[in-house]
């Protein structure tokens, strides 16, 4: 239970982050950088551990998502051994 903690307030505080740039009032191109690499850092934090298991976060075997994320898994956790 405590790495979905974890997990899910490192997503809460990037979306805090990315509501604190929207309304900074900073020049267009830099907002969108900003806004840019936070979505990324988003989605690539939420891609590691909730669809592939967490193989940087968590260990294998237990995937939240079995159906969806099952060959990754097998993938990362064959290549780990």
């Amino acid at each position: 239970m405590r790495p979905y903690v974890i997990v899910w307030s490192g997503l809460i505080v990037i979306v805090a982050a990315e509501v604190a740039a929207t309304f900074a009032h900073l020049a267009a191109g830099t907002q969108l950088a900003v806004l840019l690499a936070l979505a990324v850092l988003e989605a690539g934090l939420a891609l590691l551990y909730f669809i592939t298991d967490g193989p940087l976060l968590a260990g294998c075997g237990t995937s939240p998502a079995p159906a969806v994320a099952g060959a990754v898994t097998a993938r990362a956790c064959d290549a780990r051994s």
